[in-house]
């Protein structure tokens, strides 16, 4: 029987010498994309640094997973939980919407500033 010809594969050959996945790789990219292929997690935790959670996909639990899927990169100010307060000086509002609490953002929506 015959193996992939990618590195670290044991999957079953299938057209010019590469399993299903690496040729549709080469297909879709004009390349293998091996730095973008699943991470296997030996301890069944998420890779993120200070990240208990449980390993879900690519060596993520399933918030950082969405995150890196919907915006290409981990996005730790934006995590659900995470209280952010607005950024008008002096103001300890919390978060609504564009760096802003509910009062001053209305207020930048309505008159295009804060007063």
């Amino acid at each position: 029987m015959k193996f992939c010809k990618a590195e670290n594969c044991n999957n079953k050959h299938r057209v010019k010498g590469y399993c299903e996945k690496h040729y549709m790789q080469i297909k879709r990219h004009g390349k293998l994309m091996l730095d973008r292929e699943h991470y296997i997690s030996t301890t069944g935790k998420c890779i993120v640094e200070g990240c208990d959670g449980k390993y879900f996909s690519k060596g993520y639990c399933q918030k950082h997973y969405i995150q890196i899927r919907n915006h290409g990169k981990l996005i730790p100010d934006k995590e659900h939980g995470k209280i952010i307060i607005c950024t008008v000086e002096g103001c300890d509002g919390k978060h609504r919407a564009k760096g802003y609490c509910n009062k001053h953002y209305i207020q930048i929506r309505n008159h295009g500033e804060v007063y």
